[in-house]
C-alpha cells in the first residue's frame, strides 16, 4: 500500500495501471484534477459527515462528502461556508472520527471518486422527512439512508 501527502491546493494527476481497493481491483488511467483539503478543512468535513453518516454504509458517507464538494465547487463558497452554513449540515461531530469517514471525505476529496456517475449532489435527506424543497430538484436516488438531489 502506498500513502501519498498532497500539499498541493490543486494539481493534476495522471494516473495509469491497476488498482487494489477494498479488495475490488479496477483500472485507472485518467487525468483528473484534485482540489485538496488542508488539514482543518478535512477535519470538518470528516466531522460533518459524520454527523451525518457515521452509521451508513461507505457509499453512503462518500455521498455526504459530494455533497459538500459540489456545493463549495459549483456555489463559490469554501468548505468552511458549506459546512457552517445555517440549517443546512449537522453541527460537526465531537466524537472520534472512524477511519471509514476519513477514507470516504479523502476518496471525494483528493482521490476524486464519486458514487453518482458524472451527476453532482447539492442537497440530500433522511427518509424520515420530505422536504419543500425535494420537489423542484432532480432525485438522483439513494445511497444508505439518504435521498440525494442535485438540479
Amino acid at each position: 500500500m502506498i500513502k501519498v501527502l498532497l500539499m498541493a491546493l490543486m494539481f493534476s494527476v495522471q494516473t495509469t495501471g491497476w488498482v487494489a481497493y477494498a479488495g475490488e481491483p479496477y483500472q485507472v488511467e485518467q487525468e483528473v484534477e484534485v482540489d485538496t483539503l488542508n488539514d482543518e478543512e478535512f477535519d470538518l468535513v470528516c466531522r460533518v459527515v459524520a454527523a451525518e453518516a457515521r452509521g451508513d454504509t461507505f457509499q453512503g458517507m462518500m455521498a455526504v462528502a459530494e455533497t459538500i464538494k459540489t456545493r463549495h465547487e459549483q456555489w463559490n463558497m469554501s468548505v468552511t461556508e458549506v459546512c457552517t452554513a445555517p440549517n443546512q449540515f449537522a453541527k460537526p461531530y465531537q466524537g472520534e472520527i472512524s477511519t471509514a469517514v476519513k477514507v470516504a471525505v479523502d476518496d471525494v476529496f483528493h482521490q476524486n471518486k464519486s458514487v453518482f456517475d458524472g451527476e453532482y449532489p447539492t442537497h440530500f435527506h433522511n427518509g424520515t422527512v420530505t422536504p419543500y424543497w425535494a420537489e423542484n430538484k432532480t432525485y438522483l436516488g439513494q445511497v444508505g439512508g439518504h435521498y440525494f438531489y442535485g438540479y
